[in-house]
């Protein structure tokens, strides 16, 4: 019975380390990023896409949305591996924006520990 339990758990942890090794190899590995958020309400949605690409940042926009409500609402999006750069980035950012006459509503920086899409992968939808 214990050359059973021995076995198994020998198994799994070679199984969960073959899995782990997959995921890394297919260039997603485990290490997380520092995802910031720059929310802004704007009249004029194209000179701050222009600011914010000017930055090297993202741009993204949303119109009514369920959770911010009505209105549209833009962001400027970008990602840092340390967490001191990724604040320190988003404040500069935000700072520069602020400068140019745009009105911050919200700096957010998430700690992603995993993110998959669909449209990166062809295996999403078969594991």
């Amino acid at each position: 019975m214990n050359l059973l339990i021995v076995s198994l758990a020998m198994f799994a942890v070679v199984f969960w380390m073959v899995v782990l090794g997959y995921l890394i190899w297919k260039g997603r590995s485990m290490e997380s990023d520092y995802e910031c958020h720059i929310t802004i309400e704007t009249e004029n949605a194209s000179a701050l896409r222009e600011a914010i690409e000017k930055m090297h940042w993202h741009f993204s926009m949303i119109a009514g949305d369920p959770v911010l409500g009505p209105g549209v609402r833009c962001f400027a999006t970008e990602h840092f591996r340390d967490p001191g750069m990724a604040i320190g980035m988003t404040n500069l950012a935000a700072t520069l924006l602020e400068f140019e006459g745009f009105v911050i509503v919200r700096k957010k920086v998430e700690h992603v520990i995993f993110d998959i899409r669909p449209s990166q992968t062809e295996e999403f939808t078969t594991n």
